[in-house]
């Protein structure tokens, strides 16, 4: 039989606010964590100014395909039996790369479980959200299940395996959660009850093999008509993928952080890596939508996605990608890839994901 678990954070405050560094202990002595049962809840208060709430005319919006996990910028996960899992930085745009790539816009708003997670049908409805509820002071209560380690594993974690668990998150900050010309630095948003909710069982005493899905995030930029840029990561990667954002769009309240911007004239992207068996191996791409195809593949898509001529002509669900052929370890050799396009003037953030397994 399982138990509900709630943890309030060890750095417990009355109110949060953006930037604030959130940590959670998980203890479950003689039990074992059910898989994938990991969420997050709280309330929301947001307001155009101290004491003016937003308004359904009010031009401050959020993504409505992130919803609430666009309000937290970072994940750690660490096991006391194993150390540090699993660190994702730009945890908004992970997020909305694997939305876009795995679920069309109509499966969003059609799923109840997408509306705790305060995701509507269009960013241009997200202000009417954050109006809140006057009967509860304008606040606005959310649940979501934030798409990390412990809400990617293949069976139940016995405590022996992992000892205490902490999870550490970061709030996002307010200009790259809210964009739109009401948007600014007079805006306020502040956090309430921020908690925990997960589920164990019995321990029975079998130790059946643990692989979790476990994800590494990095950022690097191109600026010229031919760039490369190179990496490894301390981990055997199962796939790779990246998205792009202009540099001058960084941090304004003028754009969505998380668009994934399409990079101008790309001709051609190449992979290369060595592979321990087979040695080196380069993966080229020059056709427009073999490129997307691989971009889909590498985020593990269902068939159903929102890459429509609408969104790409919006430049707001281009990425590039690759699934690897097997396993690949890539923490003593760097995977490299080139871009051929028409970037000139303007500098383009990459921002790229590696999938990997994680034995425990």
């Amino acid at each position: 039989m399982s138990k509900l678990h709630t943890v309030f954070p060890q750095n417990k405050k009355d109110t949060y606010v953006s930037s604030d560094t959130v940590e959670f202990k998980l203890s479950f002595e003689g039990r074992k964590y059910k898989k994938n049962s990991l969420r997050v809840s709280g309330q929301i208060r947001v307001q155009q100014s101290v004491g003016v709430i937003v308004a359904a005319a009010t031009n401050i919006f959020y993504d409505s395909s992130t919803g609430i996990h666009g309000f937290f910028s970072e994940f750690a996960t660490n096991m006391e039996q194993v150390g540090i899992v699993e660190n994702i930085s730009n945890y908004p745009r992970l997020y909305k790369m694997k939305e876009v790539a795995r679920i069309t816009k109509a499966g969003e708003i059609s799923s109840a479980k997408n509306l705790c997670e305060l995701k509507v049908s269009s960013d241009g409805l997200t202000n009417q959200a954050m109006g809140g509820n006057a009967a509860n002071k304008y606040t606005l209560p959310f649940s979501f299940k934030p798409d990390i380690c412990m809400n990617n594993v293949d069976n139940d974690i016995p405590y022996t395996k992992s000892g205490a668990v902490n999870i550490r998150t970061r709030l996002e900050a307010m200009n790259k959660i809210f964009w739109g010309n009401g948007s600014g630095a007079a805006n306020t948003l502040v956090f309430y009850d921020l908690q925990i909710q997960y589920e164990t069982v019995l321990d029975d005493g079998k130790v059946p093999p643990i692989v979790m899905s476990t994800s590494h995030s990095l950022m690097q930029v191109i600026e010229s008509m031919n760039s490369h840029v190179s990496t490894t990561i301390p981990a055997v990667c199962t796939a790779m993928s990246a998205s792009f954002l202009p540099v001058l769009e960084d941090a304004s309240f003028l754009y969505n952080q998380t668009r994934l911007a399409e990079v101008p004239g790309v001709t051609r992207i190449q992979f290369s890596w060595n592979d321990m068996t087979t040695g080196y191996i380069s993966f080229p791409l020059e056709d427009r939508e073999e490129i997307l195809y691989n971009y889909l593949e590498s985020m593990g898509t269902t068939g159903l996605n929102q890459m429509t001529f609408k969104k790409l002509s919006n430049e707001s669900c281009y990425g590039i990608g690759l699934k690897f052929p097997s396993p690949t370890d890539l923490s003593n050799q760097s995977i490299g890839i080139d871009i051929s396009s028409s970037v000139l003037a303007q500098p383009y953030y990459v921002f790229m994901v590696f999938r990997a397994i994680q034995k425990l």
